[in-house]
């Protein structure tokens, strides 16, 4: 009795689409097709919330020339007093100062870190949800790491200051409760703080005020700040980000010289009338970044139809007339509040140039891109004013 051979059955592998949306404008700036997108969604940043931040994340590592899928910045959700809710912000770990430091051919090591005396407490607080949450925690009271530095053919000592626990652990929510990691790491994650003040007093020049992931967990983004977006400031080391993360484009910017500006100008507090062009602010400096507003409007432009089949080839049609996704109004409240927090010319650049894409991937009109100018007019004699009085 002869037997039949069986036929081979060829199984079709199809993979799950990204867990956030992925759009074709992500592969063109930063090289990152579905595949890599896939990974970074679901490997490097399983935690994050938004597109939006890990496009964030990728601005800030093509600024820095580092590689993404080593995860040298990491995703903070931090609180917004202001918005009443978390958002989420790129920091760099303290491997990225390591890398910093190790690029400049100078740095030569550190020593064993030193520990302050071991105290024990109970830390009490209330979740979101009003159950009580306790956690008893051993910590050193403090830490301190040195850093070496070749200068000159010569070893130089750097000893960074004493970093203490109380001001450093990152806590649960907005209670006074050690989050998991830091109960479970109370050595470790404060000698990560240590070690990142230690490299800022060694290499001033390369790392600024770069404040760490490790040193924001658990903080505000505007602590005690009022209401009015006038109000608004940056945490300490939240301008060197903003700087970083939004970087600004080399496209001149056209002189619209609005109607609007000088009711603007007097909404910022008076003064002669400014009708300059935001491309007369300053010299633009080099690169150019993805605001999240512009990932934003990109995830939105996409959301519909890119997810539905991950193997799908991209649509060659031209792309439809834009859609309006968000009104002006909204849209023009919640920039102008951002539009507040800039403290340099170059971030007000930055914001303007975001306003544009955003602007032309919703299709406002030029008497609404003409009242995002007179905002930007306004912010800009604003900080004028500020390094005047200063100055004075």
């Amino acid at each position: 009795m002869s037997t039949q051979p069986t036929k081979p059955t060829t199984q079709v592998v199809k993979f799950q689409p990204p867990r956030l949306p992925y759009a074709p404008e992500i592969e063109q700036r930063f090289g990152v097709d579905k595949a890599g997108w896939k990974a970074l969604t679901e490997a490097i940043y399983p935690t994050a919330k938004t597109s939006d931040a890990i496009v964030m994340a990728l601005s800030y590592c093509r600024a820095r020339r580092l590689d993404p899928f080593k995860r040298p910045v990491h995703i903070v959700p931090m609180w917004s007093a202001q918005k009443r809710a978390y958002v989420e912000t790129v920091w760099p770990g303290v491997a990225e100062l390591r890398t910093t430091a190790f690029r400049t051919g100078q740095y030569a090591g550190k020593d064993e870190a030193i520990f302050g005396p071991e105290q024990t407490e109970t830390f009490e607080g209330k979740d979101k949800d009003g159950h009580t949450i306790r956690a008893t925690v051993t910590f050193p009271a403090w830490c301190q790491v040195t850093v070496h530095r070749m200068l000159s053919g010569h070893t130089m000592t750097f000893v960074g200051p004493k970093t203490y626990w109380r001001e450093s652990y990152a806590r649960i929510g907005r209670t006074d409760v050690p989050n998991d990691m830091w109960q479970k790491r109370p050595f470790g994650q404060l000698e990560k703080c240590a070690e990142a003040a230690a490299l800022r007093c060694a290499f001033p020049e390369e790392l600024g005020n770069e404040l760490t992931a490790e040193e924001m967990h658990g903080r505000q983004i505007d602590d005690d700040a009022p209401e009015t977006p006038q109000a608004l400031s940056p945490p300490k080391g939240m301008t060197d980000r903003m700087d970083m993360v939004l970087g600004a484009r080399r496209d001149e910017i056209e002189d619209l010289s609005p109607a609007g500006a000088d009711t603007a100008g007097e909404a910022s507090g008076g003064g002669d009338a400014d009708t300059s062009s935001p491309g007369e602010l300053l010299d633009e400096p080099e690169g150019e970044a993805i605001t999240a507003e512009m990932a934003a409007a990109i995830a939105e432009r996409t959301r519909a139809s890119a997810e539905d089949n991950f193997d799908a080839p991209e649509p060659k049609d031209e792309p439809a007339p834009p859609k309006q996704t968000r009104p002006f109004a909204e849209y023009l409240t919640d920039w102008a509040a951002t539009m507040a927090t800039a403290t340099s010319e170059q971030q007000v650049l930055a914001l303007w140039n975001a306003a544009r894409d955003f602007r032309e991937s919703q299709g406002y009109s030029e008497d609404q891109l003409k009242e995002l100018h007179a905002v930007t007019v306004g912010r800009r004699r604003a900080l004028k004013r500020a390094a005047e009085s200063d100055q004075g």
